[in-house]
């Protein structure tokens, strides 16, 4: 199994969650990590946990299990979008934010490479989208490029 992992990344307020609009609901499975609103008319309707095509979890633990289940569950499914995937890293941190030590950043570099990973092997018709914000690289004042925001300097997201 090979299915494909596509990193959607940019600065807030550039449309990466209203692009969702363009899909078709009934083949498309939103996790919205931000449980935030999406941004574009009628998307309640669209998506939904009636309609079982939407779900708001924010435990990576949670997504991964949740991938793998859309993949050998949901055979009409053929897009996945993970909406706002930052927040993921986010609310663990802010849960673990009275560990001492590097390890709590260790765990959540394991368990992040695990959801991505898992993202890579599901079905080969499932392509994954990994929605979240950019950051900017700069040297000596000046932007000279940008990554994907992360938790920590020295956290690795691999896409």
């Amino acid at each position: 199994m090979s299915s494909k992992l596509i990193a959607i990344v940019g600065p807030s307020g550039t449309g990466k969650s209203t692009s969702i609009r363009t899909l078709d609901p009934k083949e498309t499975f939103i996790i919205n990590v931000a449980r935030k609103e999406l941004p574009f008319k009628g998307a309640e309707k669209l998506y939904n946990t009636e309609s079982k095509n939407y779900m708001e979890v924010d435990e990576i633990a949670q997504i991964t299990a949740l991938l793998q289940q859309i993949s050998e569950k949901a055979p009409h499914i053929k897009n996945v979008i993970m909406d706002d995937a930052i927040y993921s890293m986010s609310f663990l941190m802010m849960k673990k934010a009275n560990e001492v030590g590097f390890g709590k950043f260790v765990n959540l570099a394991k368990d992040v490479t695990n959801m991505l990973t898992t993202a890579r092997k599901l079905r080969n018709d499932l392509k994954v989208f990994y929605i979240t914000h950019s950051e900017n690289i700069e040297d000596d004042g000046h932007i000279v490029g940008q990554k994907i925001k992360t938790i920590g300097e020295r956290l690795p997201v691999l896409i």
